[in-house]
């Protein structure tokens, strides 16, 4: 996780939120997707959800990152990160 090796708690907190609200994107994009193709073949379907897949790789990394580093933060993260979700599921 190069990219995170010299960023404060603030910094990786920051950066977890982003990628968090991505990979909410994602599997928005993905249930919106598969809504919208309920016969889409396997191929395609798979293809759909690899995409919410690779968008999620970016926040367990930095997630992980933030908690081995900062493993004080790990309470302070879950609270930034649940009105991001509510944003995108309590509709």
């Amino acid at each position: 996780m190069e990219r995170y090796n010299d960023r404060s708690a603030s910094e990786l907190l920051r950066g977890v939120q982003n990628d968090f609200r991505e990979f909410c994107r994602a599997q928005v994009r993905f249930f919106e997707w598969l809504r919208n193709n309920p016969s889409a073949g396997f191929l395609a379907t798979s293809e759909a959800f690899e995409s919410c897949v690779r968008a999620s790789e970016f926040y367990g990394a930095s997630s992980t990152e933030l908690k081995e580093r900062f493993p004080e933060e790990a309470q302070k993260l879950h609270e930034l990160l649940m009105p991001i979700q509510r944003e995108f599921f309590d509709r």
